[in-house]
């Protein structure tokens, strides 16, 4: 039997055909129509949330669809996803809390429960709590995307980085076009020490029309640890284009004042950011402006402002190893790389000057035992690489 084209199914398909060919003004028209005759009509209002969100970025308004479609229907997982997505990309992390104990009590073991409850465990940096329910998650539903992303989430929050870098690649074999997983990835790779893999990874990003404020601070980081602070500088002030207010596009005006040859000005307004922003990008940037000029002295302050804020990072400890080599002050350097050991094995081996042939065998080689008896070991990186023979 063919439905009537005026009954309320048919003129949601029809919404749902203007929709895809981009006529969300006329969709939103005729759900609203749709909605005066049937206010409980879930569809319709699911339909009028995703539009309201997703195209008019009407927060509140996509809010109150959803909730009006629970309201008809309770037990709508779909539209719970939608609100707790919603409110978790607000940050507004006790609403999201609450929205997931309604789920629990309709769907407790549905895929889109346990998929926020790791994802609000790992927001709250319950790291084994997201990590338990994401591997759980991985047994049930191996290839999918959106869990992938997560799960490599919650190994690179929690410090694994190469199990994090092994999800996330798989993540995109499927989806090649997820743009925040490609950036997660390569801030995996940063943070392993491969600035160069982490282009890569940005490369399809940065040949977009509109890259995105983030994906321009994220690479010229990444030319930073590449130490190439003139591309560094060039995409720092694309991004400060897009987003002025952003400490990275302030950053990247001070790097512009060095470049033009406003070495004072420059240096004052990097402080100035690094003493007063609770991130580590304008640190980094006044690491590597006082390293070009071989400032060592004023290096090793900005390294020590840079450790303040993330004192269990090796990068602030190779970092002070590489300036103690180059002042030759090799007891200093030693500690320092065997601190930075002691933090991160795999970043450490990856990035320690003690594997090249830059200063003496004999001096480098209980570094190098170092390195090699915490590769061997298990306990040093939860899924390692095999060694290679020497």
């Amino acid at each position: 039997m063919r439905s009537s084209p005026t009954s309320a199914r048919a003129r949601g398909l029809q919404a749902r055909f203007k929709a895809e060919a981009g006529d969300f003004d006329g969709a939103l028209a005729l759900l609203n129509e749709i909605l005066d005759k049937a206010p409980d009509n879930v569809d319709a209002w699911q339909l009028k949330g995703d539009l309201l969100y997703v195209v008019k970025k009407d927060v509140a308004g996509a809010l109150d669809a959803h909730r009006n479609a629970l309201k008809a229907r309770p037990d709508l997982v779909a539209s719970h996803a939608s609100i707790l997505s919603i409110l978790v990309t607000q940050k507004d992390l006790a609403g999201a809390k609450r929205q997931l104990d309604d789920l629990k009590k309709v769907a407790p073991n549905h895929l889109e429960t346990k998929y926020f409850e790791a994802e609000l465990a790992l927001l709250n940096n319950d790291f084994k709590t997201a990590k338990e329910i994401s591997q759980q998650l991985l047994k049930v539903a191996p290839e999918n995307v959106k869990i992938l992303q997560l799960a490599g989430a919650v190994e690179y929050q929690s410090g694994s980085i190469l199990q994090a870098k092994h999800l996330l690649g798989r993540a995109l074999q499927i989806a090649p076009n997820m743009a925040a997983t490609r950036r997660l990835l390569a801030r995996a790779y940063l943070r392993s020490g491969q600035p160069s893999e982490a282009l890569d990874q940005l490369a399809p990003l940065l040949q977009a029309a509109e890259p995105g404020a983030e994906t321009l601070a994220l690479a010229a980081e990444a030319y930073l640890h590449n130490g190439d602070p003139g591309n560094a500088e060039a995409y720092f002030e694309r991004a400060a284009k897009l987003n002025p207010n952003d400490t990275r596009s302030r950053t990247a005006l001070a790097l512009g004042q060095l470049s033009r040859g406003s070495t004072e000005a420059g240096f004052s307004q990097l402080e100035e950011i690094a003493a007063s922003d609770k991130g580590t990008v304008a640190d980094q940037a006044l690491i590597a402006s006082r390293l070009r000029q071989s400032d060592y002295a004023g290096a090793l302050k900005a390294i020590e402002g840079f450790e303040r804020k993330q004192p269990n990072t090796a990068l602030a400890a190779n970092l002070r190893g590489r300036i103690q080599l180059t002042q030759k002050d090799l007891p200093g350097a030693r500690q320092s790389f065997e601190r930075a050991l002691a933090i991160d094995p795999w970043t450490s081996r990856k990035r320690n000057p003690s594997r090249r042939a830059s200063a003496s065998t004999r001096f480098f080689a209980p570094i190098r035992a170092i390195s090699t008896r915490c590769w061997r070991s298990p306990d040093c990186v939860p899924t390692p690489e095999p060694a290679r023979k020497r």
